[in-house]
This record gives C-alpha cells, sequence and structure tokens, in this order.
C-alpha cells in the first residue's frame, strides 16, 4: 500500500512568495505585495507609515513596494511629493529634490530645497538598536502533577518584523515542553503560553528560564525567570493578612495598569498584572482598565481560585472553609502530630513527622513518621520511612527502607520495599518489593538487584545486574536501549528495546519472548518500486547519532514534462513537477509518524554563507529554521505505510535563486529519516 502526501500548491506558492521578497535585493522586477506580511529585517509598513508622519508627510495616497523601496505618494509641505524609503534602512528620499535624510541627534539639521527642517522630526527609527520585552509571572505554585499554564507576552521594541526563538530551561531538570519559534511584528506583541507539568514530590522548588531570541540578531535577547513551588495539598498555608492575585485579559495576558477597588483601597496592577492587599478579609472588588473603565470578562486568580469579572467589573471571592482543610471534620491543629523545634531543621536520628529540609546534614538512624517528609538530606546511617523521602544521597553502608521515594537520588547504599514517585534512582543496590509509579517518567540506572528482588513499573536504564543464585523479577517495565541486563528474570509486560544485551542469567518467564531463540534473519532488504532517481537516505537517533537503516529514498525535477532527475537547471518559464517517494523498512511499518519538509535556499550569484534554511509547518506556512533537528516542526501526521509517496510542486516557479529540497520522516522516539541527497533545483530568468 502507498501512502499519498500532497504538500498543497498554496503552501509552495506561500513558500516561493517568501523566497521571491527574500531575493528581491538582488533583483530589478518590480513585486506587488499589498498586504503580504514584512520579510525580516524589512522596515514594516507599518513602521514606515509611523515614520511618514514623524517627518510630517500628510495625505498617502499610494504605498506600494517595488524592490527595496516603498513608492509612496504624499503630501510634503503643502505640495504633492513622489517620495521612496528604503526597505532595509527606513531612509527617506525625493528622487532629484530630496538629499537623503540621515541619522541625527535633535539638535542637527538638514537643508532641503534651501528650507531647514529641524531633524528631531526625522531622527532614523532604523539606527535604534532592535530590542525585545518578555514577560511573565514571577511565582507561581500548583499541586503534584498539576499542569499549570505560564502566560508569556513577548515584544518586539525594534523597527522591523523579527521571529524569535523560544528558549525553556530550568534549575532541576524537569521535563518542560519547548515552545515554537513566533514572528512579531514591529512595536507589536504576541502571548504563548507554556504549560508546566510539575511532578509529585511535595514542596519541590524549581526555576524556569525562557529566552527569547531574535533570529535575525542573535545578540538582542530577553529572559524571564519564573520561580515553580509544588504544594503539599496535605498542609494549610499559615495565616496570612494580605490578599493578592494576578489579572489576566481575555486572550490570557497579564494585564499591567489595571485598577481595582476593593472596599476602600484603590491599587493598581504591576507590569506582570500581579496586585496585593493588606487585608484578608476583603473578598469582592471592581476592576477597571487604564483608562478608568470597567473592564469586563478579565480573569483574575487568587491562589487555587480563577474569577471572570461581570459586565460592570466586578468580582467575588468564595470564602474557604475557616481551617483551611477541605474536610472540615478534621481540625487544622490535628494535620501533624508534633511540629519541628526551630533548630535544627530536621533531626539527624530519631523521630521526624513533619515536613522538614535538611539542608545538606548527614542522617543517622532516623524515622520518618507517617506524617513527615525529609529532603536533601545524606543518609549515613540507616532510615526507615513511613511517610516521604525526596532528593536524598545515600553513602556506602547507608540503608533506607519503606515509604514514598520521590526526586532524584544518589545511592551508594541501599534501598529497600518502597513505591517510587520521583524522576530518578541512580547507583547503589534495590532490594525487596519495588513499585515504580512514577507520572514524570521515573527510571533506575546502573543498580545492582538483590536477590529475591521484585521490580514493577516504571523505567531500566544503564547496567542492571541481579543476584546469580536469585535472580531479581522485572514485570511491567520497559528497559531502555544501550541498557546491558545480567541475572534477572523478565516476567509480563517487560519491553525490551532493540539495542537491549542480555548477558549471563538472563531468563524469561515466557521463552517465546526471548529474542535470543528467534532464528536470525538476514537483514531484510526494502524493495523500493519506484522510477524516481534515487537519492540515497540518512537516518538519526535523537541524540544526534548516524544509525543503520532499510529505508530508501528517491525523488527528482521534471521539467516541461521530461525525465525525472536529482539535479536540474531552468528558467522562470518553464514549467516543473518535483516529487519524492520514502520507501519504509519493516519494522517502522504501521507506526505513527511526523511527515517534514526542510529547503535551503540561496540566491544566485551570493556567497555560500547566504544559505537561508526554511521549514514546513502544519498550517503551510514556511518558517525560518535553525538547522537543528529538534526544532524542527511537523506538516502533517500519518501512520506510515510501506511507500510513502510526496508530491512537492507542480507548475512554474516564481523567482531565481538555488534550492536544494528535502523530506522525509521523524517518529515518535525522535528518530528522522529523510534523504542523503538534496533534489537540487537552479532557476533563472533565462
Amino acid at each position: 500500500m502507498k501512502g499519498h502526501i500532497i504538500i498543497r500548491l498554496t503552501s509552495i506558492l506561500v513558500l516561493m512568495s517568501v523566497l521571491y521578497r527574500l531575493v528581491m535585493a538582488h533583483n530589478d522586477e518590480e513585486l506587488d505585495i499589498e498586504n503580504a506580511k514584512p520579510r525580516i529585517g524589512m522596515v514594516s509598513e507599518i513602521v514606515a507609515r509611523q515614520k511618514l508622519a514623524t517627518y510630517g508627510v500628510t495625505d498617502v495616497t499610494e504605498f506600494k513596494l517595488t524592490g527595496d523601496l516603498y513608492i509612496i505618494k504624499a503630501t510634503y509641505e503643502n505640495r504633492p511629493v513622489e517620495l521612496e524609503m528604503n526597505t532595509l534602512t527606513g531612509v527617506l528620499t525625493e528622487p532629484g529634490t530630496i538629499v537623503p535624510l540621515p541619522a541625527a541627534t535633535s539638535t542637527q539639521s538638514q537643508v532641503i530645497n534651501d528650507r531647514q527642517v529641524n531633524l528631531s522630526k526625522v531622527i532614523e527609527l532604523t539606527n535604534i538598536p532592535g530590542t525585545v520585552t518578555l514577560r511573565g509571572v514571577e511565582q507561581v505554585t500548583g499541586q503534584p502533577g498539576e499542569i499549570i499554564p505560564i502566560h508569556l507576552t513577548l515584544i518586539n521594541n525594534g523597527p522591523t518584523a523579527d521571529i524569535y526563538n523560544l528558549s525553556v530551561s530550568d534549575s532541576a531538570g524537569w521535563q518542560l515542553e519547548q515552545l515554537s519559534p513566533i514572528e512579531v511584528e514591529s512595536l507589536y506583541s504576541v502571548n504563548a503560553t507554556l504549560k508546566i507539568t510539575l511532578p509529585t514530590m511535595l514542596e519541590a522548588r524549581n526555576v524556569v528560564t525562557v529566552t527569547a531570541t531574535s533570529l535575525t540578531d542573535p545578540t538582542v535577547s530577553a529572559t524571564t525567570d519564573i520561580t515553580v513551588t509544588v504544594e503539599d495539598p496535605t498542609t494549610s498555608p499559615p495565616p496570612d493578612d494580605t490578599l493578592s492575585g494576578t489579572v489576566y485579559d481575555q486572550s490570557g495576558a497579564p494585564v499591567a495598569g489595571a485598577t481595582l477597588k476593593i472596599g476602600d483601597e484603590t491599587l493598581t496592577t504591576d507590569e506582570n498584572g500581579h496586585w496585593q492587599i493588606d487585608n484578608s478579609a476583603l473578598t469582592s472588588g471592581t476592576l477597571y482598565d487604564a483608562q478608568g473603565n470597567p473592564l469586563a470578562g478579565a480573569t483574575i486568580q487568587l491562589g487555587d481560585q480563577t474569577l471572570t469579572t461581570d459586565a460592570a467589573g466586578r468580582w467575588e471571592l468564595t470564602q474557604p472553609n475557616a481551617t483551611g482543610n477541605d474536610n472540615p471534620n478534621i481540625p487544622a491543629a490535628d494535620l501533624f502530630s508534633a511540629l519541628p523545634p526551630q533548630t535544627p531543621t530536621c533531626y539527624a536520628s530519631g523521630l521526624v513527622d513533619w515536613i522538614c529540609n535538611a539542608n545538606g546534614q548527614q542522617l543517622t538512624d532516623l524515622t520518618v513518621g507517617p506524617s513527615g517528609m525529609i529532603a536533601y538530606g545524606t543518609l549515613v546511617g540507616t532510615l526507615t520511612n513511613q511517610g516521604w523521602v525526596s532528593n536524598l544521597t545515600l553513602e556506602p553502608q547507608s540503608r533506607l527502607t519503606g515509604g514514598i521515594v520521590t526526586g532524584y537520588l544518589t545511592n551508594h547504599g541501599e534501598m529497600a520495599d518502597f513505591e517510587f514517585r520521583g524522576a530518578a534512582i541512580v547507583g547503589g543496590t534495590l532490594a525487596g518489593d519495588i513499585f515504580n509509579t512514577s507520572q514524570v517518567g521515573g527510571y533506575f540506572r546502573d543498580v545492582q538487584l538483590a536477590a529475591g528482588t521484585h521490580l514493577r513499573g516504571g523505567q531500566l536504564a544503564g547496567e542492571i545486574s541481579g543476584d546469580a543464585q536469585a535472580p531479581a523479577l522485572l514485570e511491567d517495565l520497559a528497559i531502555q536501549a544501550g541498557s546491558h541486563l545480567q541475572y534477572v528474570t523478565i516476567g509480563d509486560g517487560v519491553k525490551l528495546a532493540a539495542a537491549v544485551t542480555l548477558g549471563e542469567g538472563v531468563q524469561f518467564n515466557h521463552p517465546g519472548e526471548d529474542p535470543r531463540l528467534v532464528p536470525k534473519q538476514p537483514p531484510q532488504v526494502v524493495a523500493c518500486d519506484t522510477q524516481l532517481p534515487s537519492l540515497g537516505v540518512t537516518a538519526i537517533n535523537a541524540a544526534g547519532q548516524v544509525i543503520e537503516t532499510q529505508c530508501q529514498c528517491a525523488g527528482g525535477v521534471s521539467v516541461n514534462g521530461g525525465s525525472f532527475e536529482p539535479t536540474v537547471k531552468m528558467r522562470l518559464t518553464d514549467t516543473v513537477e518535483i516529487r519524492g517517494t520514502v520507501c519504509v523498512a519493516p519494522e517502522q511499518l504501521g507506526q505513527l509518524a511526523d511527515l517534514v519538509v526542510y529547503l535551503d535556499y540561496q540566491p544566485l550569484n551570493a556567497a555560500a554563507e547566504e544559505k537561508r534554511h526554511y521549514m514546513l509547518d502544519s498550517s503551510g506556512e514556511v518558517l525560518p529554521w535553525d538547522s537543528q533537528v529538534a526544532h524542527l516542526v511537523a506538516f502533517q501526521q500519518t501512520m506510515l505505510t510501506a511507500v510513502q509517496e510526496v508530491l512537492l510542486y507542480q507548475g512554474q516557479l516564481a523567482t531565481t535563486g538555488k534550492l536544494e529540497l528535502f523530506f522525509g520522516y521523524r517518529l515518535m522516539d525522535g528518530t528522522l529519516v529523510s534523504n542523503e541527497k538534496a533534489i537540487e533545483i537552479t532557476i533563472t530568468d533565462k
């Protein structure tokens, strides 16, 4: 069965339109792109008209883009003029009459037709460095496992449109989503939302950093830090005499400068839409915009409550339980059996039945009670856990038993009979019955499994070794590629990655699942029934390493109905058909995959460093690409069939230059398969 992939003609026309605008500096032909988006680095029509008003040019009757110039008919000093504005520099001239207006200080002047013009009116916006502002909330809190939306506002303060890469990093190693590049017009803002999935570790704290970087000028960037805290749902906050919140508009962006009237109090939101008042007994109010008008339909976030203002801008807070406890039958004072002394924050030995931060102190012969949780300590003795432990380091000869374990643990000792809800345990020995119920992809790496260990759930990675006399039993878990197993028994529900090696003492409860017993077959050669020229194939995994593949890629260009060739030279007047075929490896058939198309473009007679990279997204938009595979977006998803045919383009191409086209698919594990040799097209005007 063949899968037919068609990139719609409109998408390719968008692509060629973008390429056409990119090479107009190398081309004397005229192009009318009324209502089209400005190219990156170009003075947008919005900014151009603002500059005209600043210069005193009024009554614009014609505004047209020709090459690298805006042609403008308007009125200047009560006389009709025809002006030219350079779209790259923003310099305004009247050919044959007006001397170009250079950048200047407000005290300089310039003689134009023997008339003095104060250059405070004509300071060149193009000489103002491009800047960008990124705004977001400073602090957020949530429950374990909750998905929190972080609202961001990206503002382009520069004189031209630009595209910004948004990178997301953090201080604690959480699994974070990445954001797609965003295009922002000059002097405009765009909102984005980052979703953060909180780990299950109580009172975990992280600083998430979002950085916006200009693709046009990587020195232009902005950063915002968001402190994220996981709340303990079993505790109530201490009494607080303040009421605070954040105001968002209907698009989800924070509202700065809004006015809240709460009782007799009047306050204004800060640049992040945040406000606070020193009287928590006030539970209703009215919200006004910066002009004093009631703000209807706005969102006010108050702790875990989300309120929406009515048509008159009114809002009202629902009163919580007086105890701060969801169960009215349990007094707040009975939630813990005792409170710790002020110092130290945790006991090094004895009973801890409260939440405390060990701050790296050594722990010996400690018991964590049912209401207790201890974090960030170093265990040098024994710890009996009836509650929670988090982010510990276990030294040699130490032993942790029981309870719930979360966070990141470095283990040089032994851990036994526990439930794991965290991110990773690395090293040491695991013993007894262990349940990995992590919701954040938690795994055990490079661990020794004691005699009779029973391990269920989660993932294993690295060197996993059991006991030769009493091998560990593994059930309902995944073993990552590159792992090595020995002296373990593979039970029900175990998924072995293809690159896992099985050493001595590895047994299967179901021998039919043992890959060592399956007769080795010679590599299956994929039959690729196509008349298109072979383009070779390249495959890389999620780590960027080149891997072997049985896939094949073929493709080419037919000019004016001729044969398909991988490399062609053609004229603008020629008609072309561009096709590609991917023959999929048998082991990948039926898998869900992202189809991708990306290309390099270089104007004729341009230096190699002027080559630009682009990709096609799911809506048919052509986006700049930074050549990072992780940032490559998909234009379509499909279930892979044996042959995927790709019709790339039919018709005439709209501009001169050199194109190198690539196509292929990306699996859900990050593997990317594409043609090794590009389809190369050189387009001339004669």
